[in-house]
Formats: structure tokens, sequence, C-alpha cells
């Protein structure tokens, strides 16, 4: 242990040559399974894997990493959406876990350590708002059923069979409150890049309009294909530090209102940004090739019956959730 301890340091005072190195060759065996995983789709389905999505999207996708679509949802999907995870959370039922950021120190990168309890989460969101920067609803296909109107759409899978050069699927999703509040920024309010997998795409409806003040998404520009030395050795960046490696005018806060729809390659650097006006309310879906993290994440589930009111040509995007009655 104190030989690893040794090794470990003087590979750091030497600028983590060694830790860069294996995490290289994690990244190339990831790149190969992704290869291999995407010329499996490619195989199971190939007459769906056309390209459909407009050249402008995937123009923007491949040079910026982002693309925005105005006007792509009717606004009263999303607005039902927001109802029902608002009952949830004046309850406090159907929630993961909500870090207590009220007892973190300012500056902790370090994930979530200790939590709110069910009675505190119980006091509605008034109390909770205090302790937390954003609460998050557990399986919300399943709580918040109007979810599944927007998980499904065709233009969503449109858009990533032409990105990934196949057909996706749905692998994960995030419903989640961010609080107006004095708190630090913590978690997701610094700059990182997802490691779901070596290439895939979000997409995100604020169920509110959100302007520079609401906490709007932030995205570096072409970060997902151009990288700096050393990126991988930690997760958490600063503001700082990313308009350092990029420079401040790549530095982009996505605003968009109720309704608009941004796709992104978060592989690129990008963060959650602090509300100050208002409370944002975000539904977040990822369309993968794979199960993400290399299968070892949660898989999501979907009810039978919004899968049987599935085209055909949709049913493809539900083979990374669980199908439950």
């Amino acid at each position: 242990m104190a030989l690893k301890v040794l090794l470990r340091g003087v590979d750091q005072a030497l600028g983590s040559p060694i830790a860069a190195l294996k995490l290289e060759r994690a990244a190339q065996a990831d790149w190969q399974r992704f290869e291999h995983d995407r010329a499996q789709r490619q195989q199971r389905y190939p007459g769906l894997a056309r390209a459909k999505a407009s050249g402008e999207v995937l123009d923007d996708l491949n040079r910026n990493g982002f693309a925005i679509i105005r006007n792509a949802v009717d606004p009263e999907v999303l607005l039902r959406i927001k109802a029902e995870m608002e009952s949830h959370l004046d309850a406090g039922t159907s929630l993961l876990e909500v870090s207590r950021d009220s007892a973190r120190t300012p500056g902790d990168r370090a994930p979530a350590r200790v939590f709110l309890t069910p009675e505190e989460l119980s006091r509605g969101q008034g109390y909770v708002r205090q302790h937390t920067n954003y609460v998050a609803i557990a399986e919300p296909l399943l709580t918040c059923p109007s979810v599944a109107e927007v998980a499904f759409r065709e233009e969503l899978v449109d858009i990533a069979s032409t990105y990934l050069e196949c057909v996706p699927a749905l692998a994960g999703l995030n419903l989640r409150k961010s609080f107006v509040n004095d708190l630090a920024d913590f978690d997701t309010l610094y700059f990182h890049s997802d490691p779901n997998s070596p290439k895939f795409l979000k997409f995100f409806f604020y169920l509110n309009d959100v302007d520079e003040n609401g906490g709007p998404f932030c995205y570096v520009r072409g970060s997902h294909h151009e990288r700096f030395r050393g990126w991988r050795l930690k997760y958490r960046w600063t503001y700082d530090e990313i308009a350092t490696a990029y420079g401040k005018d790549r530095i982009l806060n996505l605003t968009a209102n109720l309704g608009d729809m941004i796709v992104a390659d978060t592989t690129g650097f990008h963060r959650g940004t602090k509300v100050k006006s208002r409370d944002r309310s975000m539904l977040t879906l990822d369309y993968l090739i794979h199960p993400e993290f290399g299968g070892t994440g949660a898989h999501f589930k979907v009810r039978r019956s919004d899968v049987e009111r599935l085209p055909e040509q949709l049913r493809p995007a539900v083979d990374f959730l669980e199908v439950v009655e």
C-alpha cells in the first residue's frame, strides 16, 4: 500500500503521465465497444437506420456539439409533466436522494454524502429549497405519466439515429427542479463531461421559460471534439479552468422557452447554471446505442401500456428500459 501511495505521488509530481495513459487505454476500449455495439444495432435494425434529421440540426451538432430547435413540442404536454412533478415535490414522494447542500462546504466537488430525510422532504418545497439546489423525480416514466409523450417522440429518434448512425434507444432520463436560494454551487453546477458513452445525445426540455437568470444549460462550443491535456484526470472543473482551456467566448448559456428543445452531445463540457430569478424545471432524455456506463447504470422502468402504444418503428427506443405492468 505504501508503495502504491509513493508511486501515485511521483506520478502526480510528473503531471500524472501514468494515470493519463491508463485513462487513454480505457477510452480506447470504450470506443471499441461503441463501434461493436453500433454495428450490432445497424444489423438488428437495417430498415430503420436511415437519416431523417434536418441537415441544419446535424451540422450544428457536429460543429458545435449542440442545437436548439424552437417550438418543437406542444407546451401543454410539458405543463402536464410539470404539474405531475409538482404534486410529488409538494408531498415529498417519489424523489431521488436529495443532497443536503446546506451542510456542504463551498468548493466541494465530491459527490453528495449527506441527504435530507423523508420526514424533511414531507415538509414541502418551502423547507427543501433552503437546504438543496435541486430535487429529482425517481422513475419519471412511471411517476409522471405524461413524460412518455415526450420521451419517445419520432423527432428525437430521428435526430439521434442520424447523429449516431444507427437506431438508438432511451437509456436514461432525469426530471428535476432547481431552486432559487443562496447556497453555493455543487455537483452538476461545475463543468463536466458525461461518461455515459463515448458518443450520445441528451435532449433537454425546459418546463418553463429560461433566460440568462433562469439557470440555463451551459455548453462549451466544440468541446465534444476538442479536448485539453489532462481533461480526464478529474470530473469537476471550475469556470475559470474551462475558460482558460477554451476561452470565455466558447462558453455559451443556452436559453430557451417552454416548447423549445435543446439537443447536445454531452461528452462535451457543460454544466447547469445557478438559478437566480425563478425556479427552473427540466426534463432530460439520454439516447444511446447501448446501456449507459457500460451497462452498470440503472435500468429505468416503463409501463407496458406505454410501449404497446408506440408504432412499430419506435419500439427499438425501449430496448434498454425495463418493461413493467
